[in-house]
Order: structure tokens, then C-alpha cells, then sequence
């Protein structure tokens, strides 16, 4: 056999070979690697899919009706202002765990809220214990826009409406007089009008229907005509519990000693203002006050007053270093001026500061720690009139000022 054509033969047969096996590679290959990936023309990737979509269509879960035993119910949480709130196991009322309630200042609070609507509820009930001050302790609902639709006192929801202290108490207290009508209901606050301290349990939304007398506000001071009486005498001093002293708007305490300052009211006031409504013949005199300062920015002595238009006032700034004059006259107040800025004591700057408003005449003068730091005469200022207490602040809500004698003196 011819040698050259076996070479060719087998070297036909090697490739042949060779061809196969790449083919059947490939076709392995193509086989185990899946099918044709195909990019999309953008560079964004792929968003990832929710699991569990939301469907807007299905209803949503109620709120718990249960808002605390023990510990606050799942979805509903809390928001304090001024106030200290935490579990406790010192008293409970059932379970381990109550919340105590403590204030150190005026309309202090905190608010229970739960993100999911609560099914419909016809009264709200909770257990209290009462420690100190809760003839001041309000419970109020607010609606969807976070303002209040109605408050009252839980002193109204004891049996004959009278407040047990240092006691356990079970309350029923109807939504509608918390002006909870359908789904108007956003959340629910414990609110405090003095500082006061209490314990909390089993609070919670209830269908039972309860059946209690509507509490009625008292009709607010403002509304009622002041009069301006003469039956007082000088030298002047208050008594004990302040009789005939009126409160027109704010805080004013008739206790000793006295608070006063701005109060969160149904009119909104940045101040207070208390007047002595028997002193109405007073012509000059002396009115003098000693008073530890809260937060409030002013503390004013009003003399010479005769109605909410006409009266002459020294006001008081900065821990008393600072007075300033004011002529109110038909209803126009007139800053008349300021006294240079005073020293402020080393110590104790804020108690027991003492300031004064003189009257004699037509002068009229400012005192700051016996002595007189502004003085004017003023032809247009009223001949008589009766004595009162004002604050100012910036701040709708503060530590108020105490005050710790008042007494007034002829001249």
C-alpha cells in the first residue's frame, strides 16, 4: 500500500475527531448553562418585590382597645411634655406594673396615641390613684388635626363627684363628653392644671355604654362683670386665702403663698392678670411684693386702677433688675420708660426680691429692693384706684412666680 495515503487517511480520521469533540463540548456547555440571558436597555436595576404587598383595598387593623395593663398594648405609644411618666411597681391597681404620673408644673401632660384607627368605642375607662393634687387632673381627647375636642376633670367620674386620695379608683368616663362622635378621635391625653402626681392602670376603649351626669365647665372669671368695690381700708394686707381678689385671666393661686403667672386657657393667655376688687377708694399709697421669680419674663404691680382701660403699672423684668413704666388710658397702654439696668445680687438672685409701686399725687414711681429706680409725674393718671398683680412671658406655658407677701401702705 501506498504509504502517502495512509497518512492522509489517518490524518483525515484525527480531524474528524478533533471536530466532534469541540461540537459536543459546546453543545454541553449550551446545555448546563441555562437559557439566553437577555440585558434590558436601560442601566437602572431591578427593583426588588415586596413579598407582602399592601393591598388598599383590604381593611386596615383596629387599634388595640387596650391601651395599658401592665405595659403599653402593641401600636400605641406615648409623648410627655413637662412631666415624668413610667411603669412602677410601688401600687397597682391589678397585674405588676402601673404608670405613674408626676407634674412639677402647670398643664404638664402626656398624650396616648395608636397609628391605626381604633374600632368604634362608647366610653373610656381607667383605674387611678390619686396622690396629690387631683382635683387638677383633666382628661382630654383631641382629633385628627391634634386639637382638643373636649376635656373634663376626673374628679367629675368619682362616685358623687367627689376625689378619693391615696386610693385606688375605678373610672367610666362617656366619649361623647370628651366630644368623641365617629371617627373624629386621634388620641387621648392625661393632662395636669397644677403640679400633681397619680398612678395609672387598666386604661382602656370600651363599647359598654355608660349613663353619668355632663360636666359643665364653671363659667370662666372674664365673663362675669367685674366690680369694683370701696369697703378697703389701708393699711392693707391679704388674708390667708386671698378673699376678694379676683382672677381675670391666667394663673392666680388664692392660697399662701401664691402663684401666678400665664396659664394654657381656653383664651389662649401669655400672662395673668389678679386685682384686689376692694380697694377701689385707694389714693396713694405704697403697694409693695416680695416674690421668688419663675420662668416668666415679667412680673408687674398694678395701682391706681380703675378699669381694664385705665390703671398705671410698674413691670418688672429679668429678676427685678430692670422696671419699666406703663400708662394704660382709654384702653391705650404707653410705655413711658425704663429704668437703667440693675445689678443683680451674687446670690439668691431670684427669691425674695422685692418690688414696689408708689402712687402719690400725680407721681407715680418704681421701687426695686427699697429703692426707687423710676419716677414720673403724670397729670392724665387716675386719682384713686384699686391695686392688682400681672405677668407676662413669651411662653404660654411656665414655672409661675411666687408670691410671698403683698401689703399696701397710705402716703
Amino acid at each position: 500500500m501506498n504509504i502517502g495515503k495512509l497518512f492522509w487517511v489517518g490524518y483525515a480520521i484525527a480531524a474528524l475527531f478533533i471536530l466532534f469533540s469541540v461540537y459536543g463540548i459546546v453543545g454541553f456547555l449550551e446545555y448546563t448553562s441555562g437559557p439566553e440571558i437577555v440585558l434590558a436597555d436601560t442601566d437602572t436595576p431591578a427593583q426588588a418585590n415586596d413579598p407582602f404587598p399592601f393591598d388598599e383595598a383590604s381593611p386596615k387593623v383596629a387599634a388595640n382597645p387596650i391601651i395599658f395593663t401592665d405595659d403599653l398594648s402593641y401600636g400605641w405609644q406615648t409623648a410627655v411634655w413637662d412631666s415624668d411618666v413610667r411603669a412602677s411597681t410601688d401600687t397597682v391597681f391589678s397585674g405588676t406594673r402601673s404608670l405613674h404620673f408626676r407634674t412639677q408644673v402647670p398643664w404638664a401632660g402626656v398624650v396616648f396615641e395608636s397609628r391605626s384607627k381604633p374600632a368604634p368605642f362608647k366610653s373610656i375607662q381607667l383605674s387611678v390613684n390619686a396622690v396629690q393634687n387631683g382635683d387638677g387632673l383633666y382628661l382630654e381627647a383631641k382629633g385628627k388635626d391634634g386639637r382638643s375636642i373636649g376635656r373634663a376633670p376626673l374628679s367629675w367620674y368619682y362616685p358623687a363627684h367627689a376625689l378619693v386620695k391615696g386610693a385606688w379608683v375605678s373610672l367610666s368616663i362617656p366619649a361623647s363628653q370628651l366630644g368623641i362622635q365617629g371617627d373624629n378621635f386621634s388620641s387621648l391625653s392625661l393632662v395636669s392644671a397644677m403640679p400633681s402626681e397619680a398612678y395609672l392602670d387598666q386604661i382602656m376603649l370600651s363599647t359598654a355604654q355608660v349613663d353619668w351626669p355632663v360636666y359643665i365647665a364653671p363659667v370662666l372669671t372674664y365673663d362675669v362683670p367685674l366690680v369694683i368695690t370701696n369697703k378697703g381700708t389701708l393699711p392693707y394686707t391679704p388674708d390667708a386665702t386671698y378673699s376678694n381678689w379676683r382672677r381675670l385671666y391666667g394663673m392666680f393661686t388664692t392660697t399662701t403663698p401664691v402663684k401666678t403667672g400665664s396659664e394654657l386657657t381656653e383664651l389662649g393667655s401669655q400672662g395673668s392678670l389678679a386685682l384686689y376688687t376692694d380697694g377701689g377708694q385707694f389714693t396713694n399709697y405704697k403697694f409693695e411684693s416680695t416674690i421668688n421669680w419663675g420662668t416668666g419674663d415679667v412680673f408687674t404691680l398694678v395701682a391706681r386702677f380703675k378699669d381694664e382701660s385705665n390703671y398705671i403699672s410698674c413691670a418688672f423684668a429679668d429678676a427685678s433688675t430692670v422696671a419699666a413704666l406703663y400708662l394704660v388710658t382709654k384702653g391705650e397702654s404707653i410705655r413711658l420708660g425704663e429704668s437703667p439696668q440693675l445689678q443683680r445680687p451674687q446670690m439668691d438672685a431670684f427669691i425674695n426680691r422685692k418690688n414696689a409701686i408708689e402712687v402719690i399725687g400725680n407721681t407715680v414711681g418704681c421701687y426695686v429692693d427699697g429703692e426707687r429706680v423710676l419716677s414720673m409725674t403724670l397729670p392724665q393718671m387716675e386719682s384713686t384706684g384699686t391695686i392688682g398683680v400681672a405677668t407676662w412671658s413669651k411662653l404660654p406655658k411656665t414655672i409661675p412666680h411666687t408670691i410671698l407677701n403683698l401689703s399696701v401702705e397710705a402716703k
